[in-house]
């Protein structure tokens, strides 16, 4: 007589299980990565029209590029505007927290610059 191998219905509830818990943290962690990459654009948009403008320009520039990327992490407050070696640096780190489940939650933590 032959022996049964196999996935039972137990084995197969807890694949789903797992697949369906990994699923749901990939939904929640893509527009976070979006969001970054959209500040990342936005940044080297910033560098190609920001050699020369004032901080208050730079900050200009950036809040209408926000508003159309939908950037909501960061405003115009967060960024650090600096000078170095004749070119404007614009930087921001910041942090985005992700509630999963009941006190579980995903933080990340993200650093651009005009000069990546």
């Amino acid at each position: 007589m032959k022996k049964q191998t196999g996935l039972g219905i137990v084995g197969i509830f807890l694949v789903l299980v797992v697949l369906i818990g990994g699923a749901i943290v990939l939904m929640k962690c893509v527009p976070v990565y979006l969001e970054y990459f959209a500040i990342k654009r936005t940044f080297s948009v910033l560098r190609a029209d920001a050699k020369d403008a004032s901080t208050r320009e730079v900050k200009e520039k950036f809040r209408a590029r926000a508003q159309i990327d939908d950037i909501k992490s960061i405003t115009e407050d967060d960024l650090q505007i600096t000078k170095e070696g004749g070119e404007t640096v614009v930087s921001a780190a910041y942090q985005v927290v992700i509630p999963l489940f009941s006190n579980i939650s995903l933080l990340f933590d993200f650093k651009a610059s005009t000069q990546e």
